[in-house]
């Protein structure tokens, strides 16, 4: 309990005061969480002018499910919701340096993105 409570006061000072960056919950935590993780990120993208600052976000959320992935195979679930968030700025981001080599960066290191 100690540790989703945690969790959830990180969540809201990243997503709500934008006050520490995702990299800084602690990779336990963030882990253990990815599934909520992503409505943080749902949260961060729908009030998000930087696209800079998704990317950063969305690498490590990535990132986080790779690792995850390693320990307990692939998880449909999780890639869709990446696939999702990104769908979701791209109107927004689209023509936008940051975001166009985020996207066609991850068409080389994961074609599973965008298979979904």
């Amino acid at each position: 309990m100690g540790e989703q409570s945690d969790y959830k006061d990180f969540v809201e000072r990243l997503v709500l005061n934008n006050k520490i960056q995702y990299s800084d919950v602690p990779y336990q935590l963030r882990v253990k969480n990815i599934v909520l993780f992503y409505y943080a990120v749902r949260v961060t993208r729908d009030g998000l002018e930087d696209a800079a600052q998704f990317v950063s976000v969305l690498e490590l959320f990535l990132q986080d499910i790779d690792q995850k992935e390693k320990e307990n195979g692939v998880d449909v679930r999780l890639r869709r919701r990446a696939l999702d968030a990104i769908l979701g700025v791209e109107s927004l981001f689209t023509g936008v340096v940051a975001f166009d080599e985020f996207i066609q960066q991850q068409k080389r290191t994961r074609p599973w993105l965008f298979e979904y």
